[in-house]
């Protein structure tokens, strides 16, 4: 154990001077795995929070997350662990809704939720994310209130439209569909015709019978 944490602090040096170096990750994903260490999967947890707190931007540090919390295996995460990690993406995403990191994190969490579970679970983060998504955009307007030129939130807007899809209701679809057709005209054009694509699925869903 005492050597691997030598190794984990060295490989710590190289991803200082580039955190994005790929085998850096790849080799202490690789030490974490091999050992399968209870300690050692808190203490990359909490090396991870350090990163992410320094820079939450930092997407490999992101991705290094989901590789803990899931302690290096593709097994949904129980029903507190993605509660916790739900509740940390959001934390983040608060600090700076145009941060797409812990957004597309938190969409990651529910969809896989929604894979396995697609019941109370499900449920009760959607509820949570659209809470919390509801209180950002509405302070975002506000701060926004009485510029020439409001500043727009894309990546906010997209996870919204994921989460509001997830709800299957066809008051959520239908508005899931305006907020992708506003991504596609005006607030995230780059990406237009992938856009108007989901909002054709969308409108899809919405015209499926059985909805309510």
């Amino acid at each position: 154990m005492k050597a691997a944490r030598v190794e984990l602090s060295y490989v710590g040096t190289v991803l200082r001077e580039d955190s994005k170096n790929y085998h850096a990750w790849s080799h202490r994903q690789w030490i974490n795995r091999t050992l399968d260490s209870p300690p050692l999967w808190s203490e990359e947890k909490e090396y991870t929070h350090t990163l992410i707190s320094e820079d939450p931007r930092n997407n490999s540090a992101w991705n290094q997350r989901w590789f803990v919390t899931h302690s290096g295996m593709h097994v949904p995460l129980d029903a507190d662990g993605a509660l916790s990690e739900c509740q940390y993406a959001l934390k983040a995403a608060a600090l700076d809704p145009h941060n797409e990191s812990p957004w597309r994190y938190l969409i990651g969490l529910v969809k896989e939720q929604d894979k396995v579970d697609g019941g109370r679970v499900l449920a009760d983060l959607v509820e949570l994310c659209q809470r919390e998504i509801v209180t950002m955009k509405n302070r975002l307007e506000k701060d926004n209130k009485g510029m020439t030129k409001p500043v727009a939130c894309p990546n906010m807007l997209a996870a919204y439209a994921d989460i509001l899809e997830m709800q299957k209701s066809k008051r959520s679809l239908v508005e899931a569909s305006a907020i992708v057709h506003c991504l596609a005209v005006e607030h995230d054009i780059i990406r237009r015709k992938y856009w108007l694509m989901k909002e054709k699925q969308l409108q899809a869903e919405v015209d499926r019978d059985g909805l309510c």
